[in-house]
């Protein structure tokens, strides 16, 4: 690893702590505001969920996705396999954020679960 690339990582490992994120928001913003998705959900429904987000949020009419992308959109969800040790570091590492993130949106779909598939 090159200089400073420790940073980089403790960076990465910082803005995925989305609980931090998510309470500050909720205090200009109501939650009712606010669309939370897992990115296995959206690597699986990828179009659905950009109809969703355009229905919800932008209210214009969807027009189609051309063929080439979604052709990139689908290769997108497709992922590497990752060791068992990297994951139960990442688990142990990241568990008491996630926790706080499922009890405050109240949806227990943001804790960790070995046996999930994510890629």
């Amino acid at each position: 690893m090159g200089v400073g690339s420790g940073r980089i990582m403790e960076d990465i490992l910082a803005h995925s702590m989305y609980v931090v994120y998510i309470k500050e928001a909720f205090k200009f913003i109501p939650r009712e505001q606010f669309m939370f998705r897992t990115s296995e959900e959206y690597n699986a429904r990828t179009v659905d969920m950009i109809k969703q987000m355009d229905k919800e949020f932008f209210r214009i009419e969807f027009r189609p996705i051309p063929p080439v992308f979604m052709k990139k959109i689908k290769q997108t969800g497709k992922k590497n396999a990752v060791w068992n040790s990297t994951l139960a570091a990442l688990d142990n590492f990241y568990r008491p954020y996630n926790e706080e993130l499922a009890k405050l949106l109240q949806d227990d779909q943001w804790l960790f679960d070995s046996d999930r598939k994510y890629y």
